[in-house]
């Protein structure tokens, strides 16, 4: 069966600083119509900065839409003009946590939210790490404390249900992957 949706229509509600809103009416594959609300998003990079396999940096911040705390991977949006996300991801390991990277690898491309929108994020893990001489400032609306932690402790704030975004919670999976694949060759 052919699950393709045709649009019928679209129509722009809102058109923000990192987000458009759009409607859309859709035939579905049975012929009947529906609606959709799209969010389109230009992507968002999130970094695995690992100081050694048993450490990494975590970032607090306040997350407005959900008017509490997280413990989180450093992360970025992708800006509009903007097309290459390892840089990106290079800026955001700089104004989060004042750190560069020697190894970068691309772990995984997954989409957030895929039932509405269309942020596509990029998972990096950075190796090799070591402190500017010259941060760059984090942006005017963003406040947050940078932290390292062992693999172990990050564990244990997973069982406290302390991460609450995916992107973090898939950045652990990697980690404790990488961590037992080191271990086993010991």
């Amino acid at each position: 069966m052919d699950f393709t949706e045709k649009v019928q229509s679209d129509r722009l509600l809102y058109d923000g600083h990192i987000l458009r809103l759009h409607q859309q009416v859709v035939t579905l594959p049975n012929g009947r119509p529906a609606e959709r609300e799209i969010v389109e998003h230009h992507g968002a990079v999130a970094i695995l900065a690992l100081a050694d396999l048993d450490h990494a940096y975590l970032v607090r911040q306040w997350r407005a839409p959900l008017a509490h705390e997280t413990w989180e991977i450093p992360a970025g949006k992708i800006d509009p003009l903007e097309t290459d996300p390892l840089k990106t991801a290079q800026r955001e390991l700089n104004e989060e946590i004042g750190q560069t990277a020697i190894d970068w690898h691309l772990l995984a491309k997954f989409y957030t939210s895929p039932g509405f929108a269309t942020e596509r994020m990029y998972l990096y893990q950075a190796q090799q790490l070591a402190p500017l001489a010259h941060k760059r400032p984090l942006d005017p609306d963003e406040f947050l404390e940078v932290r390292l932690f062992t693999l172990a402790e990050a564990q244990q704030l997973l069982l406290d249900s302390e991460f609450l975004d995916g992107k973090t919670l898939v950045a652990l999976q990697y980690w404790q992957r990488l961590h037992e694949a080191d271990h086993g060759k010991a």
